[in-house]
């Protein structure tokens, strides 16, 4: 038993445990990337906590719902770093000037 794989469900059976493999096809991928794309646009609140799109209170319905039709899928909500700091800026960084010794 230990290392068999089983062709059918994409299954690996070993002594200590058992892991699953989900492979999608082209068009769950791009149902994915709708509902991942959809749901960056109600990730970002306003200075009050709401959700900019719905301006319901964060996390607003429309999250929940992208959140759980992801999840449905069998993965997880994807993140992009910074998305949430969209009304923030970086300062610009002053030249530096040579000190003399």
């Amino acid at each position: 038993m230990a290392g068999r794989i089983s062709a059918v469900t994409g299954t690996e059976a070993r002594a200590d445990r058992v892991s699953a493999t989900t492979y999608l096809g082209i068009a769950a991928r791009e149902q994915l990337d709708r509902l991942q794309d959809e749901l960056y646009t109600h990730l970002v609140s306003d200075s009050g906590g709401r959700c900019q799109v719905c301006h319901q209170a964060e996390p607003c319905l429309r999250h929940d719902r992208l959140t759980a039709a992801i999840l449905r899928y069998g993965t997880l909500p994807q993140g992009r770093p910074g998305l949430t700091k969209a009304g923030l800026r970086r300062a610009a960084v002053p030249a530096q000037v040579p000190r003399r010794a």
